[in-house]
């Protein structure tokens, strides 16, 4: 309970356009329970509105890896990361995606067809696509 509230908190922080002090809060939630993936995805999205790309390409990135099969953390994660000073680790996320196929992690029948279209998807980003 008192981590939605605190949540709620963060969220409204952020809609408020107040994101520096969103992304202390989500910080503070994702110490607090790291293994919330959507506590992730919102400090990657506050962190990205402070020009913080490589902290929430690390964001979206760990989003990624806990929500195992969502493939909307992984395109987050591509964006920022071909923002940041360091757009190669965007094929580490394909890579990553990959790996939850071959392990058995995924759930959904159509995350194959989206790690491939994640795979496109980078190599246009990279390409200067942006």
């Amino acid at each position: 309970e008192v981590m939605g509230d605190f949540y709620r908190l963060a969220s409204r922080l952020f809609d408020e356009g107040r994101f520096e002090d969103a992304a202390n809060a989500f910080v503070f939630l994702t110490t607090c329970n790291p293994d919330v993936p959507e506590y992730w995805i919102a400090l990657g999205l506050s962190l990205e509105q402070t020009d913080e790309s490589s902290g929430a390409y690390d964001a979206y990135a760990m989003g990624a890896y806990l929500a195992k099969d969502n493939i909307t953390y992984y395109v987050k994660a591509v964006d920022a990361a071909v923002a940041s000073p360091l757009p190669g680790r965007a094929e580490a996320l394909v890579d990553l995606a990959k790996s939850m196929l071959e392990l058995g992690l995924e759930t959904r029948s159509e995350f194959a067809g989206e790690v491939k279209q994640l795979e496109a998807y980078v190599r246009e980003k990279l390409k200067g696509g942006r």
